[in-house]
């Protein structure tokens, strides 16, 4: 039996390239959400790691194979990462990507900024299929298509990875609230305004280092301060998401001769007997010269705001982060070393500020508010 090598060959093209489409005959493939800063929604199965991600969605009425295809947060290389062979797409369904950096599988080789950028999609003869441009993105929120594959695009509060964006998103992000004064060291009483941009928006704001939230207090008259206090601010508007917190810390009658830093948590974050990192708690482990379980010994982090102040009052920086306990069997002592990480989940991935007036460096990860160990 004589065999039809040619029709073979056209086969087995066929399998490797899938669907074969041109430049002015574009996949009708969308970039239908992402997420630039994924804290608690979902883990990546392969490496069970909170990491970007993002899901490309087929409008097509049969499958569409995209190997041989591109993915790009970066629009002078389209070509940055190549999507896997034999990855594919249902009519009308959604392929998920974990934009981590690990170059493996469904995981790019880059990561999504929360601060803002692109995201292309290239066919494999590098035509651009679809593209999305996006600013600063907050935790554990999406942004996408809804309708799936239209051009309209929302902030989405209940993200749905993979799967059809069903529940119409918010149409964008309000402005911080602003203060009549800033930070730092005052005597006396003194009085502060939180101002906001678009009238309709309501301010609420805490002082017990907690974040606002939509039960905490409405802000509609100044703040009178008489004491050393911490405000933290933000805005709402229905249909909009909620503007960043922004923090700020009063010193009152306060005097000092050393550098100041102020930290700023949930109450929770340190005292609370399940979650709080700081106290004996009933959720702990033994370690660090425990033999008991305590709350101190876990690897817990959880978000501050940061501030530093110099010896002369002056500001230094404030950042948003993350923190733990550090140190060992110093964790026994009533004062803890705290370490303060650095990370782009939080706001700035580095503290970019001088600390050390003797050492020559700008940028930290990490830095430690220590309890200078054993030394009392």
């Amino acid at each position: 039996m004589k065999t039809d090598f040619s029709s073979l060959l056209i086969i087995i093209i066929f399998n490797i390239f899938g669907n074969l489409y041109s430049q002015n005959n574009p996949p009708k493939l969308f970039i239908n959400e992402f997420m630039a800063s994924n804290s608690t929604t979902i883990l990546s199965p392969s490496f069970n790691e909170y990491s970007d991600w993002l899901e490309i969605y087929n409008s097509e009425d049969t499958t569409i194979i995209l190997s041989g295809f591109y993915l790009t947060d970066d629009f002078s290389n389209p070509q940055k990462w190549q999507i896997p062979i034999n990855s594919k797409i249902d009519s009308e369904e959604s392929l998920l990507f974990w934009a981590d950096g690990k170059n493996v599988g469904q995981h790019t080789n880059f990561k999504l900024s929360k601060t803002g950028g692109v995201i292309g999609l290239f066919s494999n003869t590098v035509d651009l299929i679809d593209s999305i441009h996006y600013t600063e993105q907050i935790t554990d929120i999406s942004f996408g298509r809804y309708p799936d594959g239209t051009d309209s695009l929302f902030y989405f509060d209940q993200p749905t990875p993979g799967a059809s964006n069903t529940n119409l998103g918010i149409n964008g992000m309000l402005k911080n609230p602003l203060f009549s004064l800033s930070g730092g060291f005052y005597n006396g009483e003194i009085s502060i305004e939180l101002l906001k941009e678009n009238p309709t928006d309501t301010i609420r704001y805490t002082i017990d280092g907690s974040l606002p939230n939509l039960q905490s207090t409405i802000y509609s008259t100044a703040i009178l301060l008489n004491t050393t206090a911490v405000i933290r601010a933000q805005s709402f508007r229905d249909g909009f998401r909620p503007s960043n917190v922004i923090t700020q810390t009063f010193f009152i009658d306060e005097a000092t001769t050393l550098p100041v830093v102020s930290v700023a948590t949930d109450p929770e974050n340190l005292w609370n007997n399940q979650t709080g990192f700081y106290v004996e708690g009933t959720n702990g482990i033994t370690g660090f010269c425990s033999s008991e379980p305590r709350n101190w010994n876990q690897p817990w982090e959880h978000p501050i705001s940061l501030e530093m102040y110099e010896t002369n009052g002056n500001f230094g920086f404030r950042i948003d982060a993350g923190m733990q306990i550090g140190g060992g069997c110093t964790r026994l002592y009533p004062q803890k070393t705290l370490a303060i990480y650095a990370r782009s989940i939080y706001g700035a991935p580095k503290i970019n500020y001088k600390i050390f007036d003797d050492k020559n460096i700008i940028k930290f990860n990490n830095i430690l508010l220590r309890n200078n160990g054993q030394d009392w």
